[in-house]
C-alpha cells in the first residue's frame, strides 16, 4: 500500500509540475507580446513625433537630430 501512494503522490507532483509549466509558458507569452506592443509605441510615438514636427526644425532653423535628441531627453532627469 505503501508504494501505491507514493505513486499517486508522484502522479500528483507531474501534474501539478505539468500545470505550473503551462502557467509559465503562458506569462512569457504574454511578456513577449507586451515587449512586441510597447516596442511598437514607441516607434509610433517618434514617428508621431517627427511627423508633427516636421515643420519645426525648417522655421526655427534646428537640425531634425536637435529635435529627436530634445524628444529623447525630455523623458530623463536632469541634475
Amino acid at each position: 500500500m505503501d508504494i501505491l501512494s507514493r505513486a499517486s503522490e508522484g502522479s500528483e507532483v507531474e501534474a501539478e509540475r505539468n500545470s505550473l509549466s503551462e502557467d509559465l509558458q503562458v506569462a512569457v507569452d504574454d511578456i513577449k507580446a507586451l515587449k512586441d506592443e510597447l516596442s511598437q509605441s514607441r516607434a509610433t510615438a517618434v514617428r508621431d513625433f517627427v511627423d508633427k514636427s516636421a515643420v519645426y526644425p525648417l522655421v526655427a532653423g534646428t537640425s531634425a537630430a536637435v529635435v529627436l535628441q530634445r524628444f529623447f531627453n525630455r523623458g530623463k532627469l536632469v541634475a
